[in-house]
């Protein structure tokens, strides 16, 4: 299935829907179903620390999961996460990703579009 619309040489954004799964991995799945690893989870005392595989970003002392994914998104939402697909590793875990159960947000992430020039 091929994502509606806008693409990366466009400049413009793309739909993908991250999770934190059962087995305290964060994914990613862009609208071809496509699952990748996009980083570990580490739970310390009552919080969540994450570290992605995508740069140098991670995040500390969350105290929910939905709290971790919002943190998530909004450090991704300037990388073109489709594009980053063929390198992510697969998910491997055990078991699948339940959207109705387990922690997810829909994301929209991609390169920031150009001002329009004034003329």
């Amino acid at each position: 299935m091929n994502a509606p619309g806008p693409n990366a040489s466009s400049g413009q954004t793309h739909h993908s829907t991250i999770f934190v799964s059962g087995d305290l991995h964060v994914l990613a799945r862009g609208v071809d179903g496509t699952l990748v690893e996009l980083g570990t989870i580490a739970r310390k005392a009552n919080c969540l620390d994450y570290r992605l595989h995508v740069g140098e970003i991670f995040g500390l002392g969350f105290p929910t999961a939905e709290k971790l994914l919002q943190d998530v998104a909004a450090k991704l939402a300037n990388i073109d996460l489709d594009a980053l697909y063929a390198s992510l590793p697969r998910y491997a875990g055990p078991g699948t990703v339940d959207l109705e159960l387990d922690p997810h947000l829909e994301v929209w992430t991609g390169p920031v579009p150009r001002p329009l020039e004034e003329e």
